[in-house]
């Protein structure tokens, strides 16, 4: 024998099931547990409450691991993750300028243009010239163009460019 009810079903505490289940009727909004499986043929809602997958104290709307180690907020962004790793392409939306991504002391990831003078960075858009010459500007790196003739010398000029 099983139960079976018809109409709308309230528990007071966790509903736990032994065995075998099936909520729903028709091919909507039903749900089968089998077991340590669970088979949703079509759309399942949840109205409030959170979803634990391997975990019966899930910390965020979607946890999953134990001690949720993965999980979703109401906003629907990734609040957490451990040790994110993927085998296709990951596009993270918070890094918005084309160029080097670098970390802040609070792991935090960020993009500049050009890496800055102060990680090693040229603070620059440089084009590579035959013969050019790299100098600092005091905040960034540049390249003097054009190559020397025979025996002349580069000069320094202070605040400005060198020269031939």
């Amino acid at each position: 024998g099983g139960l079976n009810v018809t109409g709308a079903v309230s528990a007071g505490a966790d509903l736990v099931v032994t065995g075998n289940a099936a909520f729903g009727s028709g091919s909507t909004n039903y749900l089968n547990l089998y077991g340590n499986q669970v088979n949703i043929p079509n759309n399942l809602g949840f109205l409030q409450g959170s979803v634990g997958i391997g975990t019966t104290s899930p910390s965020a709307l979607l946890s999953v691991g134990s001690p949720s180690q993965f999980q979703v907020n109401s906003s629907g962004a990734i609040a957490a993750a451990t040790g994110i790793t993927s085998s296709g392409t990951v596009t993270l939306s918070g890094l918005t300028t084309a160029g080097p991504v670098i970390t802040s002391a609070a792991g935090l990831l960020s993009s500049e243009a050009q890496l800055a003078l102060a990680r090693g960075g040229t603070n620059a858009n440089l084009t590579a010239s035959n013969g050019g010459i790299i100098y600092s500007t005091a905040s960034a790196m540049a390249v003097l163009s054009g190559t020397a003739t025979a025996g002349q010398i580069l000069r320094s000029s202070a605040s400005a460019a060198p020269a031939w």
